[in-house]
């Protein structure tokens, strides 16, 4: 997606992507309401990230080098830096930064977005109670 459209989309409402984005450059295309910085733990990281179906291949590749388990290693270790980056940049830019542990369901981290960006579960209405929840939750900043 290029900046441009990102810009665009996000004058309409919440823009949800997956990646690595300079969150410098994302707090001058939205508020920091708008947006939500979410990351995984460490160990999350160190655990499940070639689980993953879009890492498989990368990591068949990996297999099939010299030394899998050094390459393996280092692709996680600059995982875990940009994650932990990401949280840094994050709560100095005073954005939503929420991790998730390994104890995290998929519901919990739902709710969380859903309570920052004010959607509620039903007809994604936001009600009076949510909106005077949102970032009540530990793991705001």
């Amino acid at each position: 997606m290029h900046i441009l459209e990102l810009a665009f989309l996000a004058r309409r409402g919440p823009v949800v992507f997956e990646g690595i984005f300079p969150l410098q450059l994302l707090r001058q295309i939205a508020s920091h309401r708008r947006i939500m910085v979410l990351t995984a733990a460490d160990d999350v990281i160190r655990r499940s990230y070639f689980e993953r179906a879009d890492k498989q291949p990368m990591y068949r590749r990996t297999q099939t080098l010299s030394d899998p388990q050094a390459v393996a290693e280092r692709i996680l270790q600059m995982c875990i830096m940009d994650s932990q980056r990401l949280r840094q940049e994050g709560a100095a830019l005073q954005l939503r930064v929420w991790e998730r542990t390994a104890a995290t369901t998929v519901g919990q981290m739902m709710e969380a977005v859903g309570r920052h960006f004010r959607i509620s579960k039903t007809l994604g209405k936001t009600t009076d109670s949510e909106a005077s929840n949102v970032g009540t939750d530990e793991a705001s900043h």
